[in-house]
């Protein structure tokens, strides 16, 4: 008899013991997120506020949170096109609670953008003389883009060094013929803008950097790869101009600034024949300039044409020129 009523006992406190375990037991919410054109959101943030909990939908759109607590709480969603958007949940302990969201954005616009800086596989055969890409290269250089300069703003060549760590300007060209471009101090050593695509091109003053497609300065005595009568030990100053290309394009720039400054670019290429790769390219400027001093004044008046002639796929023709017509005081 004893045993009987303890057995009706247990049966009656059973369930209720269950039951007030399960309540303290944790929960979990799955689901799926979709777009608003039904298809499955990808990396896309849930999140369960005020829990610090949340987790990131796969490539179906799926997600899963575990160890919720239960109760009640606001499930929401972000994304960069979607902002956040928030939908009420309630947990029950010891189950899993399935929550599908429906994002007001559509797949179109949820899609992954990849932003990057500077391509480091690039190969440059240029700097290294030998193909190499930036990460294989021993070297020690740095490189001034035209998309740079162009955003800064750059009218001279000895500007767009400034973008240089570890070079100093220490004498201006004069203009002089045979003098060169202007000095600069390389790891404490002398050295000019001597390079032109690779191969010695002195000059009588400053490059203008309407033609410039890019300045590689190259530190330390690796520039004894571009020979030893156009280097200095403490390093090179290499200018890249702008070459033809196989297409149409065009390009006009205006600049204007204090004391008088005033900047007119033009870039222009076309093909010169359909039939053959025949293509010409023209970069042209004009530079006028005030200055506070009574010293500084400047006009300048630039054009470079370059011609490209690609015969067959192992022989083609490359002609480059550059004039300019200068007046300073």
């Amino acid at each position: 008899m004893i045993q009987i009523v303890r057995l009706s006992i247990l049966m009656i406190f059973l369930p209720v013991a269950m039951l007030a375990q399960n309540r303290n037991e944790n929960g979990a919410i799955r689901g799926q997120v979709t777009t608003s054109d039904g298809q499955p959101a990808m990396n896309v943030t849930v999140l369960l506020l005020q829990t610090g909990k949340g987790a990131y939908t796969n490539e179906k759109g799926e997600y899963l949170i575990r160890g919720v607590k239960p109760g009640s709480y606001q499930l929401k969603v972000t994304s960069v096109e979607v902002g956040g958007q928030q939908q009420a949940v309630s947990v029950t302990g010891g189950q899993t609670t399935t929550v599908n969201l429906i994002l007001t954005a559509s797949a179109a616009q949820l899609q992954e953008v990849t932003v990057t800086g500077r391509n480091h596989d690039k190969v440059n055969a240029i700097v290294a003389k030998i193909p190499l890409t930036n990460l294989e290269n021993p070297q020690v250089y740095n490189s001034v883009p035209a998309e740079l300069m162009k955003q800064q703003g750059v009218t001279n060549y000895d500007d767009a060094l400034r973008n240089v760590p570890g070079i100093t300007r220490t004498w201006e060209s004069t203009g002089r013929a045979g003098d060169g471009a202007t000095y600069f101090a390389l790891r404490g050593f002398d050295a000019q803008a001597f390079l032109t695509n690779g191969l010695p091109g002195l000059v009588s003053g400053n490059l203008d950097p309407a033609n410039v497609e890019e300045i590689q300065v190259l530190k330390g005595p690796s520039g004894t790869l571009f020979g030893g009568s156009f280097f200095s030990y403490g390093g090179i100053i290499n200018t890249i101009t702008k070459k033809a290309y196989f297409g149409y394009g065009g390009e006009i720039g205006y600049n204007a600034g204090s004391f008088g400054l005033n900047r007119v670019t033009a870039d222009v290429n076309t093909m010169l024949s359909k039939k053959e790769k025949i293509a010409l390219r023209v970069n042209a400027a004009y530079h006028s300039e005030n200055s506070w001093q009574d010293a500084g004044f400047k006009k300048s008046l630039f054009f470079a044409p370059s011609l490209n002639y690609e015969v067959n796929d192992k022989l083609s023709f490359q002609v480059l020129t550059e004039i300019l017509q200068e007046e300073r005081r």
